[in-house]
């Protein structure tokens, strides 16, 4: 399970245990790092480092499948966003990541920009 190897001390295994039970309970990088005065970057350093291979596997089908949520769950961010939401407040709410409401977020202004240029280039916008 847990590698020993690279862990080094008791209290730095306990630190990961506790902090690969959070990520599986759903918290997110930033949550977890509020938790413990530490970046969202360094949780995810800690965890996979710490992480056995079957470990690190697991992380890695819960990130995919979260990112998958937050596509699914991209009308509720969306809304969420169009009614004065910060990115923070809509991840919260919604339990996913600020990357993912921003990528989110981006995807629908570039489908926007495209059906807008499609619109245009077919005569369907007056000009003034």
């Amino acid at each position: 399970m847990y590698n020993e190897k690279r862990a080094g001390s008791e209290n730095r295994i306990q630190r990961y245990k506790n902090m690969y039970s959070l990520y599986c309970e759903g918290f997110t990088y930033e949550q977890i790092g509020r938790r413990y005065g530490i970046s969202k970057e360094r949780v995810r350093q800690v965890l996979l480092r710490g992480a056995s291979p079957e470990e690190a596997e697991h992380l890695q089908f819960l990130l995919r499948k979260r990112r998958l949520g937050a596509s699914e769950q991209a009308p509720q961010i969306l809304k969420l966003l169009a009614e004065g939401r910060t990115q923070k407040q809509v991840a919260e709410t919604v339990g996913v990541s600020v990357f993912a409401v921003k990528r989110v977020a981006k995807k629908a202004q570039v489908e926007a920009w495209k059906e807008a240029a499609a619109k245009l280039a077919a005569g369907e916008v007056s000009h003034g």
